[in-house]
């Protein structure tokens, strides 16, 4: 798929991010710091939304941490 077509798909699947990061197909090898620091920070922005939204409670019932 080509950027383009990428940037649509986010754009229509809700809480998605699009990043570009200058590599060829692996972006976790050739560029691992980049690619996980962009992990982490989906992850933990998409937790946080995801507790606020069912009350301070994780999925699988337990408090938050």
């Amino acid at each position: 798929m080509t950027p383009s077509r990428h940037r649509g798909l986010a754009e229509g699947i809700p809480g998605a991010r699009y990043a570009e990061i200058a590599t060829g197909h692996l972006p976790f090898v050739e560029r691992p710091e980049e690619w996980g620091r962009l992990m982490a920070d989906f992850l933990r922005e998409t937790r946080h939304g995801s507790e606020t939204r069912h009350g301070g409670e994780s999925r699988d019932g337990g408090g938050a941490s």
